[in-house]
């Protein structure tokens, strides 16, 4: 959902298009965060839905058509993810909304980086590299410090036990 969105979101979130514009529905916590990072998406609070079926009486909100589908072809909106919940898709299905199980993923142009996306995944290799290196320096010092200490107390050691004898 990343590639649909534009941005990374750690709890579960509702996306569709229509017409060609994406909209997330997403829990309070991430409104903010998703307006921000996500300006393409019309983002919509998941709890002003539910209080809008409440003030509509609706008891166990489930997806429904006002009018029936435009004809068409077969479309990518009938596609889901394998992840999808098994329980929503019945749901969909009671109104007549096949729910089709598409294997390689519903972004299929998302198979191929673009140039872009290489550059910055070489650019984080990079990065990640060199902070491991300094993590590895950082460790290295603080053992040959440890090993000054060790060979000072030992040489503290030697020198009060031949003192004493």
């Amino acid at each position: 959902m990343l590639y649909a969105v534009g941005w990374f979101a750690p709890d579960p979130f509702i996306f569709f298009r229509v017409d060609g514009k994406s909209h997330a529905v997403v829990n309070d916590l991430e409104m903010d965060r998703a307006k921000k990072q996500a300006p393409r998406c019309r983002i919509i609070s998941y709890s002003q839905c539910v209080e809008k079926l409440r003030r509509n009486r609706v008891k166990r909100p489930a997806p429904r058509r006002r009018q029936p589908p435009p004809a068409r072809a077969p479309a990518a909106q009938d596609f889901f993810p394998a992840t999808f919940p098994l329980g929503l898709a019945k749901d969909l299905r009671n109104y007549k909304i096949k729910v089709r199980v598409k294997k390689d993923g519903i972004f299929p142009e998302r198979q191929f980086k673009r140039s872009e996306e290489i550059k910055k995944i070489s650019a984080a290799l990079i990065m990640a590299e060199v902070g491991l290196a300094e993590g590895i320096q950082a460790c290295a010092a603080q053992n040959r410090a440890r090993r000054q200490i060790d060979v000072s107390r030992r040489a503290a050691d030697l020198r009060e036990t031949s003192f004493h004898h």
